[in-house]
């Protein structure tokens, strides 16, 4: 226990260290065009889902409201029918501005990286 003893010296890590030296400023510009590019596309979308969910639900309390209403089978198949009508070219709509929107993204991406995604360089070679 009296025993003291000497610190070793640490031995060097084979992990390879990654400093802003080896990253360089322009990577770390692309970097950060393309988390703003891919955070402004979640955004869009968020908002059109957001959109198109709140619609739908709108038209679906009216149909019920419509429905609660009718005075006869015909009349409930008839609302039946035109809300089956709506809800279809409503999602055909919505699929399509979705789609848009993915478009969108995917061609800002691929400009924002000169139309190629690039693999990081070893920082040992």
């Amino acid at each position: 226990m009296n025993e003291v003893t000497k610190p070793r010296k640490a031995e060097p890590s084979s992990i390879p260290m990654w400093t802003f030296d080896h990253v360089g400023l322009d990577a770390t510009r692309q970097f950060w065009d393309r988390s703003q590019t891919i955070a402004s596309a979640l955004a869009a979308w968020n908002s059109e889902v957001a959109h198109f969910v709140s619609q739908r639900i709108s038209r679906n309390g009216e149909t019920i409201g419509q429905m609660a209403q009718c005075q006869s089978w015909s009349e409930a198949f008839k609302t039946e029918a035109q809300w089956l009508r709506v809800a279809i070219d409503d999602y055909i709509k919505g699929t399509s501005r979705l789609m848009e929107s993915n478009t969108k993204f995917m061609g800002n991406l691929l400009n924002a990286s000169g139309g190629t995604v690039e693999q990081p360089s070893n920082p040992t070679t």
